[in-house]
């Protein structure tokens, strides 16, 4: 895991999917899913002393509601473009700080979500 200021580690459960870099002033992101009440994703910064509260549903349930942005269930990445805590939103800088492991998991979710909308 890493160490260094100015970068996060990447949770899904327990499971580590790799660290980053974030931006300087970035504060810890946990991710809350509001039906069973799990803290299923953590962005972990290092040398953060606040943590913000993401509301999105785990993989094993729906998103409802208006907060969801229309992300699949679990999705992890949303929420760095949301907050900016990359510091620079939807731009090629914040996908490529992200661990490879966790943008693989981010496309194959997406894609298994929307693929399975087109289903009649």
């Amino acid at each position: 895991m890493a160490t260094q200021q100015n970068h996060a580690d990447y949770f899904i459960g327990s499971r580590h999917f790799g660290a980053g870099k974030v931006h300087p002033q970035s504060r810890s992101l946990a991710y809350f899913c509001p039906t069973c009440g799990d803290i299923w994703g953590r962005a972990v910064v290092h040398g953060a002393t606040e943590w913000d509260l993401y509301v999105n549903s785990c993989e094993r349930h729906k998103n409802t509601g208006v907060y969801t942005h229309g992300q699949p269930p679990g999705c992890f990445l949303h929420a760095f473009f949301v907050n900016c805590i990359a510091g620079a939103a939807c731009s090629p800088a914040v996908l490529s700080s992200f661990p490879p492991a966790l943008i693989k998991r981010e496309f194959d979710l997406t894609m298994n979500h929307f693929l399975a909308k087109e289903q009649p």
